[in-house]
């Protein structure tokens, strides 16, 4: 019983992941805010985020 409910849950994270289009998307981590605001400032000088991040 145990298997088959690890095997649910890791499908059904599986293609929300994928769909996103985020590799950390559950685990919350800065990938996805580096990405959105890289494409949101476009290469501007406003991109704080990869100073804090590094």
């Amino acid at each position: 019983m145990p298997e088959r409910r690890h095997c649910s849950v890791g499908r059904r994270e599986g293609p929300s992941m994928a769909q996103r289009g985020y590799p950390g998307i559950h685990a919350g981590m800065p990938t996805a805010q580096y990405l959105r605001s890289a494409i949101v400032v476009n290469g501007a000088p406003q991109i704080k985020i990869k100073s804090e991040a590094a």
